[in-house]
């Protein structure tokens, strides 16, 4: 299984390819997360684009189910600020 995991996540780096959103962006990742790159690949995204980069306290890799409270108070500000 983790030969798989490392098989993809080898190939999601070779994407070169810019992804263009049309639409506000609010990047977010659990304090606890350890599902692969996750936290790296959000912190290089957030840099690379600018997008506000949020963490959830107490946490993992769900974090807007494992913290909802804190996610959903991130999200209305997010959206509130618009």
């Amino acid at each position: 299984m983790s030969r798989q995991i490392e098989s993809a996540y080898d190939e999601f780096l070779k994407i070169e390819d810019e992804v263009q959103f049309n639409c506000p962006v609010l990047i977010t990742y659990g304090e606890y997360d350890k599902t692969g790159y996750v936290k790296k690949y959000c912190h290089n995204w957030a840099k690379k684009t600018g997008y506000p980069l949020k963490e959830i306290s107490n946490a993992s890799h769900n974090a807007n189910y494992d913290n909802y409270e804190e996610f959903n108070e991130l999200l209305i500000s997010f959206v509130q600020s618009l």
